[in-house]
C-alpha cells in the first residue's frame, strides 16, 4: 500500500474521519431507535386487543381468530386490575398486570435487579419496580397486601410476597406497574378459567405493521379494540423519528466539510505537481490523459480514505456492540443505561456510495481545473 504524502494526506484523513463519524452517528441513532422501540413494545406489545366494554373478557375463541391471521408475530394473554399495594409502612396506587405462562419474560428478566421472575402457577407472588420498592421500603421476601375496589362492597384483599424487583428505566411505567399472576387477577375479575382481559401482540418485522393492523381490524368484531403502541405513545415515537432528521443533517454537514477538505487537498496537489502536469502537456498529453491521471490518483486516495474510515468506524461499532462500555449518565432520560448501536449492511453500503459519489464529483471538478491551466503556468508552477 502506497501511503500519500503532503497535501494528499489531508484528503485521505478528511474522508476517513468524515466516514467514521457518519458511521458512528448512524449506528447510535439506529441503535437508540431500535432499543427504545423494543422497550416500549415490551410493555404492551406492538398491538393490544381488548373489548371496548369494561369488564368483558376475551377467551380462547379470540386466540383462534388471532392465529388464523397471516403474519410473523407472537402473542400472550394479560389481565389487569387497578389496586393499592400496601405494607405496614406505606401504600401506593398501582396497576396490577397479570401475566400467564405464555408470557415471554426474556426482556423483563434482563430488567431484574433483585430476585427472580414470577412462577406463574403461584398466585401469591409479585414483582415490583425498584421505585415502588424504594417508596414502600420493600426487599425480596417481604409480605405485602393488594387491595382492590369492589363496587360498593368492601375491597378485595390478597396477600403477596415480593419475589423480584425490576428497573426498566422507564419512569412512567416503573412508578405505576407491578406484575402478578394472571390467574389471580382473573379470579378478582370473576373470569372463567379460559377467560382473560386482552391479548398483547408482538410483530417480528415492523415493516408488516400496517398490513397486520388492517388484518386485525377486518378479522375481529367491532367491539374488540385494536390499539397500536405507536399511536398510544405517539410523542415518544415522534421523538424517535426525529433521529432520522438529525442523522440526515449530520451526514450532509460532514459530507460537505469532507468535500471541502478534499477540494483543498487535491487543489494543493495540483499546484504541488504543476511542473509535472505541465511537462506532460508539453510532451503532447491531451486533456483526457491528464484527467485520467487525476482520476486514478484521486480514486486511490479516495478508496484509501474509505477503507480507513470504515475500519475505524466499524471497529468502534464492534467494541460498543459487544462491551457496552459507553453509558448514559442520565439513563432515565433515554430509557436505557448504555449507548446502543445498530447497523445494517445496506445502510453502510449506501453511506459509502454517497461519500464516494460526492467525492467523485470533487475529483471531476479538480481535474477540470487542472487541465484548463495553461502549459506555461503549469511549467512555471
Amino acid at each position: 500500500m502506497i501511503l500519500p504524502k503532503g497535501s494528499a494526506k489531508i484528503g485521505v484523513i478528511a474522508v476517513a474521519i468524515g466516514l467514521a463519524v457518519m458511521l458512528i452517528a448512524m449506528a447510535t441513532a439506529r441503535g437508540l431507535q431500535f432499543e427504545v422501540k423494543k422497550k416500549l413494545e415490551s410493555f404492551q406489545g406492538t398491538f393490544k386487543l381488548a373489548s371496548y366494554d369494561m369488564g368483558e373478557a376475551l377467551d380462547s375463541s379470540h386466540i383462534a381468530m388471532l392465529n388464523a391471521i397471516e403474519g410473523d408475530f407472537r402473542s400472550h394473554k394479560v389481565s389487569e386490575r387497578i389496586g393499592v399495594l400496601r405494607n405496614e409502612i406505606d401504600y401506593a396506587g398501582l396497576l396490577f398486570k397479570g401475566v400467564f405462562s405464555d408470557f415471554d419474560a426474556t426482556v423483563w428478566e434482563s430488567y431484574l435487579v433483585q430476585g427472580d421472575w414470577l412462577q406463574y402457577e403461584n398466585q401469591d407472588q409479585v414483582v415490583v419496580s425498584e421505585e415502588v420498592a424504594r417508596q414502600l421500603g420493600l426487599v425480596i421476601g417481604d409480605v405485602v397486601y393488594g387491595l382492590f375496589p369492589n363496587n360498593e362492597n368492601p375491597p378485595q384483599q390478597r396477600r403477596m410476597i415480593v419475589h423480584g424487583i425490576y428497573n426498566s428505566y422507564f419512569a412512567e411505567f416503573d412508578q405505576s406497574v407491578v406484575f402478578v399472576s394472571g390467574d389471580m387477577v382473573g379470579r378478582l375479575n370473576r373470569y372463567e378459567a379460559d377467560q382473560f382481559e386482552g391479548l398483547e401482540v408482538f410483530l417480528k418485522d415492523s415493516e408488516d405493521e400496517e398490513s397486520v393492523y388492517q388484518a386485525f381490524l377486518d378479522r375481529f368484531p367491532a367491539h374488540i379494540e385494536v390499539v397500536r403502541t405507536k399511536d398510544e405513545r405517539s410523542i415518544l415515537f415522534n421523538w424517535l423519528a426525529l433521529f432520522d432528521v438529525n442523522l440526515l443533517i449530520i451526514s450532509l454537514v460532514l459530507s460537505v466539510v469532507g468535500a471541502m477538505n478534499i477540494i483543498t487537498s487535491l487543489l494543493a496537489v495540483v499546484f504541488e505537481r504543476s511542473n509535472a502536469i505541465g511537462l506532460f502537456r508539453a510532451l503532447g498529453s491531451n486533456e483526457r490523459s491528464v484527467r485520467k491521471l487525476f482520476w486514478i490518483q484521486g480514486s486511490y486516495y479516495l478508496g484509501l480514505g474509505l477503507l480507513i474510515g470504515n475500519a475505524i468506524g466499524l471497529l468502534l461499532y464492534a467494541i460498543q456492540f459487544y462491551t457496552h462500555w459507553l453509558t448514559f449518565s442520565n439513563p432515565e432520560e433515554y430509557y436505557i443505561t448504555y449507548i446502543p448501536v445498530k447497523l445494517d449492511v445496506s445502510e453502510v453500503l449506501l453511506l459509502n456510495a454517497m461519500v464516494f459519489g460526492l467525492s467523485a464529483m470533487v475529483l471531476w471538478l479538480v481535474s477540470r481545473i487542472a487541465v484548463r491551466m495553461t502549459i506555461t503556468k503549469l511549467i512555471r508552477g
